[in-house]
């Protein structure tokens, strides 16, 4: 029992272990999104408003032995994959250095996909400027966010 509690211990505060490579981790996102009129947004309305995520990461992780490029998503409630919600994620460019990185998100049949610039040293810290397209939503919107990274923000 006692072996179990610390397994379950150790995946809780090293989530590169359950992830995979953490190549680095992002907090908070801040930006402007632009919220285009529909039933719940009044004409004006309809125009680039500030937006933020504030209680939220951002990891990039390295998976498998084929080193596959992940995103995921953590906030107060959980830490998901966009594939779990039926996404797709592609790797358009990575320097050797892992210094620079682009990744493309792509939710088929949905109407939104997101795209990510990972600009870090070769400790993992740095930036991302991301940004997401939802064109069939409750709120159909784009938005730009930045945020910092890190590895220590694990």
């Amino acid at each position: 029992m006692k072996r179990l509690a610390l397994i379950l211990v150790a995946l809780f505060f090293n989530p590169s272990f359950i992830f995979g490579q953490v190549i680095t981790s992002c907090g908070a996102s801040k930006g402007y999104s632009y919220f285009f009129k529909n039933p719940l947004i009044q004409e004006s309305k309809s125009e680039w408003q500030e937006d933020k995520i504030s209680l939220g990461q951002i990891m990039l992780v390295l998976e498998g032995e084929e080193k596959t490029v992940n995103i995921y998503y953590k906030d107060i409630f959980n830490t998901r994959s966009p594939m779990e919600d039926g996404g797709k994620v592609y790797l358009l460019y990575a320097s050797n250095n892992l210094k620079t990185i682009l990744v493309l998100v792509d939710y088929p049949g949905s109407g939104t996909f997101e795209h990510y610039l990972f600009m870090l040293d070769e400790n993992g810290k740095g930036e991302v400027a991301w940004g997401s397209v939802k064109g069939v939503a409750l709120v159909p919107k784009s938005g730009l966010y930045t945020a910092n990274c890190s590895k220590e923000n694990q």
